[in-house]
């Protein structure tokens, strides 16, 4: 058997909109599992865009979990303090803005207007404001990457090569929310870049049924000039429901309190 192929960073990168649950431990679990075989460290990101779901006990439930589970960890805040001094996504606006204006620069992106409600008969965005040439800074408007002429993506991972095409549901992507702050997709595609992550569930290796192969991939493309060279930025993550409503988790926030006390 040939050694295991070695990396430098992955990363554990839970949301603070509630406490964690089952779905949580098992990908903690698998990317610990992941690093260890691969020889790489852990980096512990929060992702807190969402601020208007963050909340302080969310944050002490994740490192409550780790140490419940006995997770190390090398890089990231090691408490709440940290994490809000240091480690917020909140700090990283600016690279995230520069990137946006990047994309809107080279003619990359397009504003829309388009509600919710407007969009929910559709299975995917239908490009109602593609070829509108919306103002980007209208109030009520978010931005969106244009995605036409998107070719296959070869993708490496454990069980071997994966040639995917861009979901439906993944054209036109969202990059910048309404709010005016940058979508997950984006924000965790330049975090990984700027965290040197080249091992991750998402990206090389998570082994997952071959029903989801070439269909259960969101895949956002980034494409920005750096120093003359145009670098393009994957990201993928299985849709559908979470998988917190999959399994039917309760969280595990109870438990852990028990096992301190």
């Amino acid at each position: 058997m040939l050694p295991a192929k070695q990396y430098n960073y992955t990363r554990i990168a839970p949301t603070p909109s509630g406490y964690l649950h089952l779905g949580n431990v098992l990908s903690f679990a698998v990317t610990a599992c992941l690093a260890q075989k691969h020889h790489a460290k852990i980096l512990l990101r929060i992702d807190d865009l969402d601020q208007q779901r963050v909340n302080r006990d969310y944050v002490q439930d994740i490192f409550d979990t780790l140490d419940f589970l006995q997770i190390p960890w090398h890089n990231g805040p090691r408490n709440y303090d940290e994490y809000k001094s240091e480690y917020s996504q909140l700090h990283r606006m600016e690279m995230y803005q520069k990137a946006l204006d990047q994309l809107k620069d080279a003619g990359k992106l397009f504003a829309c207007t388009c509600s919710r409600a407007q969009l929910a008969e559709h299975d995917a965005y239908p490009g109602t404001c593609r070829n509108k040439a919306l103002p980007f800074e209208a109030d009520n408007t978010c931005w969106r990457l244009q995605t036409d002429n998107v070719l296959p993506v070869t993708v490496n991972t454990i069980t071997g090569e994966l040639i995917t095409a861009l979901p439906l549901q993944m054209r036109d992507v969202i990059v910048r929310k309404k709010d005016g702050f940058p979508a997950y997709q984006l924000a965790s595609v330049l975090d990984d870049i700027y965290y040197n992550i080249d091992l991750s569930g998402l990206t090389n290796g998570v082994i997952r049924s071959d029903k989801y192969k070439g269909e259960a991939w969101k895949l956002l493309r980034v494409s920005i000039r750096d120093d003359d060279k145009e670098q393009l930025w994957f990201s993928w993550e299985v849709f559908g429901d979470r998988l917190s409503n999959y399994m039917h988790c309760l969280p595990i926030h109870e438990d852990i309190v028990m096992w301190q006390g």
